[in-house]
């Protein structure tokens, strides 16, 4: 118990917001630990960052000459069909994180936003909403950050690196020594750098929806009982009733142009990690679905063992994050429908008898309602490169397209046997 308490107060800045607190702080750290991204003016240092940042390529190519060496050297197909299997996994890797590298500097401006906390500044609501993301995210992290490090130890621990699927060719242990030694001790550092450059991949994108989606119900919550707040902050002034009138519908102006504003900058900017993450969207979609039936495959004709279970729950991780990020664009979608229905049973039918007397006043205020009600209808749908829409049907699909991949795989294996 002591233990636990001890590791609750280290966390407890990574978990409590505070005024000043940057919501990316712990994934900035990710990037930079996985060879993502790195702010230094230092010549000497962006050079060896950019060294470790080639890691991942080099673990392809070496994986790509591990498979040719496999398959028309020793021919071993059975063993040439695994590595290709495992160079599936590391390509996809290395797309997905150079996608992301490209896309970075472009996401800068919801970043800002995001860390802003400008709505409702100080608000009880505002806080907790952005707490509780806050939160969220950085469990999330910590959670994929123990996960990569467990999955290392456990290729350490159990001398997968010795694994036929891991280890160098035979031919070039025999013929090279050295060489063969060297390529076996650098992959150990690429093997963890592949594991965080993927984690970090995962997390570029969702980690912002998880902070819009707070945005979001806080716009909310701001239209929650909007009109009777407007009569409550013009009930009290001492004044005609005729000036008292006008003084209502300019609150109610002021007060829906702050809500209306504020839902326009979160629908762009939840657009715009759309747009940037368009392709991005489409790699993660049919990685996912490739993957989960390469790796079935895989097991079907290699068998269960510990590296048959290691490689299965990357695809598992892989189908989790497409969950995740079809439960965040529902959860959006969701938010933005309700903010209309939200408006829509508030009591506006008083507010039109109140403006018979004021034609001018009761137009504007239909127009306005009508404009609210369209956008908050609108779709916020994700699409990746107008291909995939991120959705629980296209959840639903991808894991029957994945099932019939790997019938098709194992099919054409047995008629080529």
């Amino acid at each position: 118990m002591t233990l636990w308490n001890y590791f609750r107060q280290k966390l407890k800045p990574l978990l409590a917001l505070q005024e000043d607190s940057d919501f990316f702080v712990l994934l900035n750290w990710q990037y930079i630990f996985n060879g993502v991204q790195l702010k230094t003016k230092r010549p000497w240092l962006r050079a060896l960052f950019l060294l470790y940042q080639l890691l991942l390529p080099t673990q392809c190519a070496i994986w790509l000459y591990r498979t040719w060496a496999a398959a028309y050297i020793e021919h071993n197909t059975t063993l040439a069909l695994s590595l290709l299997c495992g160079q599936f996994a590391l390509t996809s890797i290395l797309f997905r994180c150079v996608l992301f590298l490209r896309s970075y500097d472009q996401l800068q401006p919801v970043r800002s936003y995001i860390n802003s906390k400008r709505f409702l500044h100080g608000h009880s609501k505002a806080r907790e909403l952005r707490q509780r993301a806050y939160r969220t995210n950085n469990i999330l992290i910590l959670g994929l950050m123990v996960y990569g490090l467990i999955n290392f130890f456990i290729y350490e621990a159990t001398g997968l690196q010795w694994h036929e699927i891991f280890r160098m060719p035979n031919y070039l242990m025999q013929t090279n020594r050295p060489l063969a030694w060297t390529l076996h001790i650098i992959m150990h550092p690429m093997t963890l750098n592949g594991l965080g450059a993927f984690i970090a991949s995962f997390l570029s994108m969702h980690t912002m929806l998880t902070a819009l989606q707070a945005e979001f119900l806080l716009v909310e919550y701001a239209f929650v009982g909007l009109l009777k707040r407007v009569e409550e902050q013009v009930q009290g002034v001492p004044t005609e009733d005729d000036f008292k009138q006008r003084l209502l519908w300019q609150s109610f102006n002021r007060e829906i142009g702050k809500c209306v504003r504020e839902h326009c900058e979160v629908v762009k900017h939840i657009r715009d990690v759309n747009r940037v993450n368009s392709f991005s969207i489409t790699v993660q979609y049919y990685t996912a679905l490739l993957s989960l039936a390469i790796d079935t495959f895989f097991i079907s004709y290699h068998g269960v063992d510990f590296v048959a279970l290691s490689v299965l729950i990357f695809s598992v991780l892989l189908v989790f994050e497409w969950y995740y990020c079809c439960k965040l664009v529902e959860d959006l979608q969701a938010t933005n429908k309700r903010i209309g229905w939200t408006l829509y049973n508030d009591d506006w039918p008083a507010w039109l008898q109140r403006g018979k007397h004021q034609q001018e006043s009761l137009r504007q205020f239909r127009i306005t309602l009508s404009i609210i009600l369209l956008a908050s209808q609108q779709s916020l749908s994700f699409h990746g490169s107008d291909i995939v829409e991120v959705s629980w049907q296209s959840f639903g699909g991808m894991l029957k397209t994945s099932y019939s991949v790997m019938m098709f795989l194992i099919e054409l294996r047995k008629l080529n046997r």
